[in-house]
């Protein structure tokens, strides 16, 4: 599952930003001073030091980031080594897509809905051969065109 995360992660990320990430920014976005950023490097809980970047390419930026919000949630230090440790470096992920199962133990991504295409549903009501469903979605499509040809008409 970790591989899946970090495949989707890094797929989403791998392009260059029009505008770069600039550090003393994005340190202040997310409340962590140079300080504590640099000593979370030497921690190895950031695979680098921003204190000797000015900008950061995606990949730190969401690194970053995804540290950053564990640290501000609240989590003791140790509490956050041991969900990093659940997780490949870099830990380019984006806190918006994932979240720890604890009861698993592990990290998984939120289920993403895909909205079918009307065609998709108009096929599986024809499928299921749910005539009643199917008169209703034609009357209201031979209403809607009769009001727009009269709309046209005018």
């Amino acid at each position: 599952m970790i591989k899946l995360i970090q495949k989707n992660m890094i797929s989403k990320i791998s392009q260059d930003s029009l505008f770069p990430h600039g550090t003393i920014e994005t340190l202040k976005e997310n409340s962590i001073s140079t300080a504590v950023a640099s000593q979370l490097f030497r921690d190895g809980l950031l695979s680098f030091d921003p204190s000797e970047k000015e900008e950061l390419n995606n990949f730190e930026y969401f690194e970053l980031d995804f540290v950053s919000s564990l640290l501000n949630s609240g989590l003791t230090l140790t509490s956050v080594e041991f969900l990093l440790s659940k997780l490949e470096k870099p830990y380019c992920y984006s806190i918006n897509e994932l979240f720890f199962d604890f009861k698993n133990k592990e990290w998984k991504m939120f289920p993403v809905f895909i909205e079918p295409e009307v065609e998709e549903l108009i096929e599986n009501i024809i499928e299921d051969e749910d005539l009643e469903r199917l008169g209703e979605i034609k009357n209201r499509i031979v209403e809607f065109l009769d009001e727009y040809k009269d709309k046209k008409d005018d």
